[in-house]
């Protein structure tokens, strides 16, 4: 009856060590364009802060209360007054393909950034690095 116990307990113990503790498998690398709803001027809007809430707080709060990671957004203006936007974003509970498959979905939204600007992300098109 011990012996079972032990066997019993070894084998539950093995099944939670093997238990994986975070699914990431790399990072979400994403271009989007992004359009104001208003013009906006890049020396006096903090689009890299915009861009990074946006998008960061979109994922973040589908995986909430899981982690999101990433280096930022970077971008380039074009002369129409809209953005190429940059980024790479990865969660500790969903995979590369998962992370970008949500990221995608964000094409068409409008979403409001922290400084009073409504942006449309016109589009998204992400990749797996990995």
């Amino acid at each position: 009856m011990f012996g079972k116990l032990i066997v019993a307990l070894t084998i539950a113990t093995s099944a939670v060590m093997a238990l994986p503790t975070r699914r990431a498998d790399g990072f979400a690398s994403c271009n989007y364009l992004f359009v104001p709803g208003v013009p906006v001027v890049p020396a006096t809007t903090n689009l890299v802060a915009d861009f990074n809430y946006i998008t960061g707080r979109a994922l973040a709060v589908a995986v909430s209360p899981h982690i999101i990671n990433g280096p930022g957004s970077t971008f380039t203006e074009n002369a129409d007054n809209t953005f190429n936007v940059s980024n790479k974003l990865e969660t500790d509970v969903w995979t590369c393909a998962q992370t970008a498959a949500f990221l995608e979905s964000l094409a068409g939204t409008n979403q409001l950034g922290p400084d009073g600007v409504t942006w449309l992300i016109k589009t998204s098109e992400c990749t797996c690095d990995d």
